[in-house]
């Protein structure tokens, strides 16, 4: 397996990580039982396999913390998101990220990331929720706070390329594909630049 720093976090990952959501959800979305589920993400484990992302809507966070109960918690990157609609405020920043540490049973996840971020989004998203998922940074409760976009919504992927240029992300997370290589010129120089990990959707 092959390994990289992502941006300046100094978390060190596998450059092929472990999605649990999408249309299979470590196949939940097939039929397959949690018990499947938590063997599924061991057998990547064994095979190498060190960043897991996960999520609040994808019902797969409680799977993830049983499967890594077998693991030392600092030999993995833990990755999962939460989103919020126009009306949202700190508060609710921070009871979705205690809620989904009790899910995960962990102290603290190592990104944490405000999920499918739209355009319109962003302002209440870079001024309202920001500055408590600082303090859950400051608690220790996540490591490092991150931001995905929805692709659908936003094909010029706005969010991102507004994202990559300002404080406090530390993580992004896009689309990028053979098909879909705008980020290139786009995203990537300014991630480059200012030391911004990324993580990818919708590669394959």
């Amino acid at each position: 397996m092959e390994f990289t720093t992502l941006g300046k976090t100094g978390l060190n990952c596998s450059v092929a990580g472990l999605g649990c959501g999408g249309n299979s959800r470590l196949g939940l979305g097939r039929g397959a039982s949690p018990t499947e589920c938590v063997a599924l993400l061991r057998t990547a484990i064994d095979a190498g396999v060190n960043f897991i992302d996960t999520a609040e809507n994808y019902g797969t966070e409680a799977i993830v913390g049983e499967a890594v109960k077998h693991y030392g918690r600092d030999e993995l990157v833990i990755s999962s998101k939460a989103q919020f609609d126009n009306q949202a405020r700190a508060a609710d920043v921070t009871l979705k990220i205690d809620a989904a540490l009790q899910r995960l049973d962990m102290e603290y996840i190592d990104i944490f990331h405000l999920h499918g971020v739209q355009p319109a989004q962003y302002e209440l998203a870079r001024e309202e929720l920001t500055p408590a998922l600082a303090r859950a940074r400051e608690q220790g409760k996540i490591r490092h706070i991150g931001i995905t976009e929805v692709p659908p919504k936003d094909p010029l992927q706005e969010t991102i390329r507004r994202a990559v240029t300002e404080p406090p992300w530390e993580v992004v997370m896009f689309a990028y594909s053979m098909v879909n290589q705008a980020a290139r010129e786009t995203v990537f120089p300014h991630c480059e630049a200012r030391g911004v990990g990324t993580l990818l959707m919708f590669v394959v």
